[in-house]
């Protein structure tokens, strides 16, 4: 399996000062080379307990949130990007809202449930190539 993989390219994280070399997946759209990919993280119940396995994945024009093997939200990627980094109210879609708590961490409403938060390096990963 060939993957296609960009330089090392130094990104700024969301914690101020750090800097990290990483290889994202890119896929070229017009001029512009996007990442393509699937960050995966285990969503758990209020007790620590894992529920299920969730997903997102990014492609050319979407990103999809997957709870276990059900595609909750399909998500424009352009408005997922404005929302990432201007995020002033809920963006709902489908069956999932996603939210900026106070402490600025982001949390995943799935279908009425109350939240869940989001792995801090999903976050960063999804904030960094959406």
């Amino acid at each position: 399996m060939n993957e296609v993989a960009g330089p090392a390219v130094p990104i700024r994280g969301l914690v101020p000062g750090s800097l990290r070399r990483l290889r994202p997946a890119l896929a070229v759209k017009g001029t512009s080379s996007l990442w393509t990919g699937r960050l995966e993280f285990a969503v758990m119940d209020r007790h620590g307990g894992p529920i299920c396995e969730a997903s997102i994945v990014a492609r050319l024009d979407h990103v999809m949130i997957w709870f276990g093997p059900t595609c909750l939200a399909v998500i424009d990627r352009d408005r997922l990007r404005g929302w990432l980094h201007a995020p002033t109210h809920p963006l709902e879609q489908d069956d999932i809202v996603l939210e900026r708590t106070n402490e600025g961490r982001l949390s995943l409403s799935i279908a009425g449930r109350l939240p869940d938060l989001v792995p801090a390096e999903v976050v960063d990963n999804l904030y960094r190539w959406v």
